[in-house]
């Protein structure tokens, strides 16, 4: 009897060894890939990828606040990738719109195969224009669901790993997000008062926060005198205005920030989840820290980088840059703003910023940006090249402009 115990607890014993070495091997997290990737101005990040075993290397952008895969429609053509007869709606801040859709392609990143991708299929020239390079597509959930995804900003690489236990950085920060298919997580914002914002965690947006006019409506805590500025911006769907002003903190866990320019927008897609959700914050704050997005587990871990103290882009002009068939152009000039009073157009091609001589859009706006005062711009239009005094505003002073008579009127 004593023998036939001893040989069953050894034989339980040796079974919890075995399940506990086989779940110890499949929660071990390993590295799958990595990648080196370029930044644009808000921290975007675009990184190279292959589809079907093709030898044509393709622009993505990581976008957390992305539900869907995207490939540009010139890009799908090019690439003679499979289409569906069935389509889908997808929604972008500028509205919704019927795409094209593409099942089951293969997607490479490094040495890490992709299968399953379903690909939607959607012009995304609008993003190419407004960063310069050519934008092939987006990534979304449907990839950041399987992997564990580390973004080192000092060193601009991103590594995939499988889902599984992993040792965090033991400084930094733990967040816990709601994950179904995209992250949402709960901050704090004050400025006349402090307030509870819920909101989705969107490395896709080139921006601090963005706060629909639904969530300020009924948590009204930014003062009443604080002054906004007209701006236009564009993404899936098409163009919207914005407002820009300054909050005096963001709170972020255990993380604050002081004086942070802040968009706000009439939400009439409801991209933003009002009531539930009050808008967004964008990868200028995210860039701050290199960060570890575990979806698979539920977990974001946040740690400082070196652009963690980086000076918040405080200068309005109201003019917007683009390039268009090889050129810098000027978008829609915001009325009332310093733009249209210096005389710019939309379409003047701008040729230099304060001596700065280049074709390079990204660094044009980061010329642009940075200069508060008075910003000596060269452009061509109709063939003639004139200069142009810009006096770009400081939005943290009180003598700046109140906000554009036409968008209160728009946003009634």
């Amino acid at each position: 009897m004593l023998y036939a115990t001893y040989i069953l607890l050894l034989f339980f014993s040796l079974c919890t060894y075995i399940a506990e070495a086989q779940d110890n091997h499949a929660v071990a997290s390993i590295e799958l890939a990595r990648v080196k990737f370029s930044r644009f101005s808000g921290g975007i990040v675009m990184f190279p990828v292959l589809i079907n075993h093709q030898k044509d290397t393709l622009n993505f952008i990581m976008d957390t606040g992305s539900s869907g895969m995207f490939l540009d429609s010139v890009t799908a053509l090019r690439t003679g990738i499979t289409m569906s007869r069935e389509t889908r709606r997808v929604r972008g801040i500028g509205g919704s719109q019927q795409v094209a859709f593409s099942p089951d392609n293969i997607l490479q990143i490094s040495g890490l195969y992709v299968s399953g991708i379903n690909f939607h299929i959607i012009n995304l020239s609008v993003l190419s224009s407004m960063y310069g390079k050519r934008i092939d597509g987006i990534a979304g959930s449907p990839l950041l669901m399987r992997y564990i995804l580390k973004i080192n900003y000092d060193r601009n690489e991103m590594a995939f790993w499988s889902p599984g236990k992993i040792k965090y950085p033991k400084k930094g920060m733990l967040l816990k997000p709601y994950i179904a298919t995209l992250p949402y997580l709960q901050a704090f914002v004050e400025d006349e008062r402090e307030a509870t914002f819920n909101h989705l965690a969107d490395i896709g947006a080139g921006l601090s926060i963005l706060f629909s006019e639904n969530y300020l409506h009924t948590n009204p805590f930014i003062a009443k005198n604080k002054h906004r500025f007209l701006k236009q911006a564009e993404g899936l769907g098409g163009k919207i205005n914005m407002q820009l002003t300054l909050i005096k903190k963001l709170k972020l866990g255990k993380y604050t920030f002081r004086n942070v320019p802040v968009n706000i927008f009439k939400d009439e897609h409801n991209i933003s989840n009002y009531p539930s959700m009050g808008g967004i914050i964008g990868n200028d704050i995210y860039r701050r820290f290199n960060c570890i997005f575990n979806y698979p587990s539920k977990e974001f871990h946040l740690l400082p980088n070196k652009n963690y103290t980086d000076h918040f882009d405080y200068a309005y002009s109201g003019l917007e840059l683009y390039f268009v068939e090889g050129k810098v152009v000027a978008g829609e000039i915001a009325p009332g703003s310093p733009a249209e009073e210096a005389g710019f157009a939309a379409g003047d091609e701008v040729l230099a910023i304060n001596s700065k001589f280049t074709n390079d859009l990204d660094e044009l706006k980061k010329a642009l940006q940075f200069e508060i005062g008075r910003t000596k711009v060269i452009i061509r239009r109709n063939g003639l090249l004139q200069l142009l005094n810009l006096k770009t505003i400081d939005i943290r002073k009180k003598q700046a402009k109140p906000r554009s008579p036409l968008f209160r009127k728009k946003s009634n």
